[in-house]
């Protein structure tokens, strides 16, 4: 593993957990305040797919979030 891809993904997941993070303080806003249901779907969609590359910058850690954080399982 190069580890200059290493200190990248990690990065990476740093990047992605506060995007996300911002995202849910906008989703609630939006809840809050009754903004129309396709504002929330736009925010909730964001938040989808960046869940969706935090989930493969998991595996290439070795870690699977489709069941919960659970360490990949070694033979």
């Amino acid at each position: 593993m190069n580890q200059r891809t290493i200190v990248d993904n990690a990065n990476r997941v740093g990047d992605i957990l506060e995007q996300v993070q911002i995202l849910n303080g906008l989703i609630t806003f939006q809840y809050e305040h009754n903004a129309p249901l396709s504002s929330i779907s736009q925010y909730e969609f964001i938040r989808a797919t960046f869940l969706e590359e935090l989930t493969e910058l998991f595996r290439f850690f070795g870690l699977n979030l489709e069941n919960g954080l659970t360490p990949k399982k070694y033979k």
